[in-house]
């Protein structure tokens, strides 16, 4: 919500960068007025999966004077991703008919609970 807490009314210019969006750009607010201020994040604005936070403001300037304003705006992405001990599992040659094993560890580094599945394919 933007207020005009003075007498006068104001001319307000918005801006900000994606993934963020503004409802508006431009506004005048009366005195003692309020108004909604809609902001809006892009989840899929990087096609990466990963869990992150996104940073970003939204700059105010004013019509009738040179004051600029900023608003921090942040948005947290949470995926189920996997870290793996191993990129690569070598088995080395193995004789027909025997066995070999080696130990992966899997660690959730999120907050939100990971379900798996594993099949093995052709490379």
């Amino acid at each position: 919500v933007l207020s005009n807490v003075s007498p006068l009314p104001l001319t307000v210019a918005l801006a900000c960068d994606a993934p963020f969006a503004l409802s508006v750009q431009q506004l005048t607010v009366k005195p003692m007025e309020a108004v909604p201020l809609d902001v809006s994040f892009d989840p899929g604005f990087k096609a990466d999966p990963t869990s992150r936070a996104e940073r970003s403001v939204v700059r105010v300037t004013y019509a009738e004077h040179p004051r600029a304003d900023e608003l921090q705006l942040e948005a947290v992405l949470y995926y189920p991703n996997l870290e793996f001990s191993f990129k690569k599992v070598d088995f080395g040659p193995v004789r027909c008919g025997g066995r070999r094993v080696r130990v992966l560890q899997a660690h959730n580094t999120g907050p939100l609970p990971v379900h798996c599945a594993w099949h093995l394919t052709d490379v």
